[in-house]
């Protein structure tokens, strides 16, 4: 990604847009770990709270299979069925919601760019459909997506992004468990680990690499850093487990 957008960064829209288009099709079956994590969590869901750097909306399919509902950018109320969902890295259904149609630009910035090239609303699409239609129809703008670089740019941010980032470090301040599923270190990306490094909270994680945990968690002085295990389906039970604790 790095490279296409130093060789090609009048088609990253595009590009984008053909990402966008990739990941709105994907859809969990009831069997599938997102759903039963779902699923486990329903009697307590007021004291959870999501975070996903993925751009796809296995997690949102999943909370409305389970008969939820969900939201971005508000915490869950007490007692409602709501689910708070995260996503600071940006998501294939945040579409840009601006007044009126543009049409026929290129942006063209320095290689070392760091600001997006559309700043203002974004509103998440609730159908796949919406996703498609405005990727089929636009030659501009692109979903909100951070680009899988140094920093994650996003090319098109807002109100709404912003938001994104300071809920997850407040979710991540508040928490009293941490649970990391699939998620590499990257020190790098400081609006997401220095949160984490910073937080009062136990860590657990499930990835087969428990040495690039335990290399971080010497580097930063931060304790209580545990592996539940290798793989999310592997890992259910124990996440079940700490939340009844």
């Amino acid at each position: 990604m790095a490279e296409f957008q130093l060789s090609r960064e009048q088609d990253t829209p595009q590009f984008l847009r053909e990402m966008a288009m990739y990941f709105i099709q994907f859809s969990p079956e009831p069997s599938n770990a997102y759903c039963q994590l779902v699923r486990m969590l329903r009697p307590r869901n007021n004291s959870i709270a999501f975070a996903t750097l993925n751009y796809d909306v296995l997690l949102e399919h999943a909370i409305s299979i389970e008969g939820h509902t969900l939201c971005y950018n508000c915490p869950a109320s007490p007692g409602s069925s709501n689910f708070e969902i995260i996503k600071p890295h940006g998501s294939c259904n945040f579409l840009p919601n601006l007044p009126s149609k543009v049409t026929g630009l290129t942006f063209l910035g320095a290689p070392n760019a760091t600001g997006a090239h559309i700043y203002g609303p974004i509103r998440p699409a609730t159908t796949t459909d919406e996703v498609r239609n405005f990727c089929k129809s636009n030659d501009v703008l692109a979903p909100a997506m951070a680009l899988y670089t140094q920093g994650k740019r996003l090319l098109t941010s807002g109100p709404f992004m912003e938001l994104q980032l300071r809920r997850f470090e407040d979710a991540v301040k508040r928490a009293h468990r941490l649970i990391l599923v699939g998620v590499a270190v990257n020190a790098d990306d400081r609006h997401i680990w220095f949160p984490i490094q910073e937080s009062k909270a136990k860590i657990y994680f499930v990835d087969p690499n428990a040495a690039m945990f335990s290399d971080w968690a010497k580097s930063t002085g931060r304790r209580h850093v545990y592996q539940l295990g290798n793989d999310f389906l592997e890992a259910l039970p124990r996440i079940q487990g700490l939340l009844r604790a």
